[in-house]
């Protein structure tokens, strides 16, 4: 159980939440994105993100790392190698990992999940998937030779990603890697962004269960309060 706080203590985990995000006592850490030079939050994954994301994360694993580690998610994308820091740094992690989605996993959001060990939704929140893109400079033989070259490379390893994950979902039950990673990307060739509602995501495989619909998953503090925290 937590202990109570006096008032300038509450006031430092408040301002310990809002600024770095992350809160030690119950072990959340908040995935939104950045904090803009107008102080204005956006939900982009970025090299700044990555960084806050990682300190938090090793930050809580450094506190104890048998105890199980909660991230709230919501973000519209962004970068590839950033993006892949905090998958990395999670599918790593010794301490069970939750990711609870809200609002939006999109692009890069919607791979991150996949390195969660449980990967819940909320009720309302949407899910999106699509092809990876690409910032190049320099002669057009070389943009043109680097861009199908990676592009190749990160899409694969996005379809090994999700395709992996998905294999336990009730439409894709009894199918292989292979075939899982073909429709996925049939769904590409067909939509540019291929978007899903919080259901959609469960019936593929994409997350493990949408909250408060489960006696499981009831809601968020009983979650976290059930696992140890």
């Amino acid at each position: 159980m937590l202990r109570r706080r006096t008032f300038d203590q509450r006031n430092e985990l408040a301002y310990t939440i809002h600024h770095f995000a992350v809160n030690a006592d119950t072990r959340e850490i908040f995935l939104s994105g950045d904090v803009d030079n107008v102080n204005k939050e956006y939900s982009e994954v970025d090299f700044i993100s990555a960084t806050i994301f990682l300190k938090n994360l090793r930050y809580l694993v450094s506190i104890d790392k048998d105890k199980p580690i909660f991230i709230h998610l919501m973000t519209v994308g962004g970068d590839w190698d950033a993006g892949m820091v905090m998958y990395d740094a999670i599918s790593t992690c010794p301490s069970h990992v939750t990711i609870i989605v809200h609002g939006q996993a999109y692009s890069m959001g919607s791979v991150i999940l996949q390195a969660a060990d449980t990967r819940l939704m909320m009720p309302h929140a949407n899910f999106m998937l699509h092809e990876g893109s690409l910032d190049s400079s320099g002669t057009t033989m070389k943009i043109a030779n680097s861009a199908i070259e990676v592009a190749n490379k990160i899409n694969e390893q996005m379809l090994d990603i999700y395709a992996n994950r998905c294999v336990d979902g009730p439409i894709f039950k009894d199918k292989k890697v292979s075939d899982i990673k073909r429709y996925i990307k049939n769904k590409w060739d067909k939509k540019e962004d291929w978007y899903l509602s919080s259901e959609e995501v469960i019936q593929y495989g994409f997350a493990d269960g949408i909250i408060g619909q489960t006696d499981k998953f009831n809601d968020i503090t009983t979650l976290i309060q059930n696992n140890g925290v």
